[in-house]
């Protein structure tokens, strides 16, 4: 899988906000795409595993968080990382559970259902 580069990801993420407007619009949920300047010109790591899981991040964000809030995807770089950061008004992830919820594969949702 190839590396994008960063105008690449600002379009993809510009793109999956709209997508999660349209699959989200029952819960009323406000999205936003907070760019920053992207000094990275060369992701770190391939585009299509990262934006599935910010999809799936997205998905948990607009979930956890109550009707009529905001979810925010912010892209920021410099010259040696890449941050994206998903701000939501979700209850956040219990303390006790953390250390599993970070590793792949890792739910608290019913099986099946995510």
């Amino acid at each position: 899988q190839e590396h994008a580069d960063a105008e690449t990801l600002r379009q993809a993420c510009a793109h999956l906000i709209r997508e999660k407007q349209s699959e989200h619009a029952h819960r009323h949920v406000r999205w936003s795409l907070v760019e920053c300047p992207l000094n990275a010109t060369q992701l770190p790591v391939p585009l299509s595993p990262l934006m599935r899981t910010l999809s799936n991040l997205l998905n948990n964000s607009a979930e956890a968080s109550p009707q009529n809030s905001e979810v925010k995807l912010a892209l920021e770089s410099d010259s040696s990382r890449l941050r994206l950061r998903i701000v939501d008004r979700g209850p956040g992830i219990p303390k006790e559970i953390v250390d599993r919820a970070v590793r792949g594969g890792y739910s608290t949702k019913p099986t099946g259902n995510g």
